[in-house]
């Protein structure tokens, strides 16, 4: 009878907009779990760059604190060099002043070796006459 078709007709089209009522239903959850799924990854993303941010961050730290042991170090050298210099030259001078004093010492006794050799002529001449 064309009222059962007409019925059978609308209850099929009424189950075809069920249907794609559900689908767009479904399809604004997809949507919905990806922005989600999307926003998670951006989550973990800046996560992960913050995580190297501050590893980055510690690396240059510790370059710094690298670097200020080397400048120590090498301060600490520069003074044990200057010190070995400062000895070194100390040494030299004590050796020079102890040469020039042991000069003086040798002219000191040659002038007196002359003065008693001059002495002795002196006296020679004088009982020579």
């Amino acid at each position: 009878s064309p009222d059962l078709r007409v019925a059978r007709a609308e209850a099929a089209l009424e189950a075809e907009a069920l249907k794609r009522e559900h689908a767009e239903q479904a399809l604004v959850k997809e949507r919905a779990a990806r922005e989600a799924l999307a926003e998670a990854a951006n989550k973990c993303d800046v996560a992960e760059a913050r995580v190297a941010a501050e590893s980055a961050r510690a690396d240059v730290a510790e370059a710094a604190l690298a670097a200020e042991k080397l400048a120590r170090q090498q301060d600490a050298q520069r003074l044990e060099a200057e010190a070995a210099a400062t000895l070194k030259a100390k040494a030299a001078t004590a050796h020079a002043r102890d040469d020039l004093a042991q000069r003086e010492a040798d002219a000191q006794h040659q002038r007196e070796k002359a003065e008693l050799v001059d002495e002795a002529r002196s006296a020679a001449a004088r009982a020579a006459r």
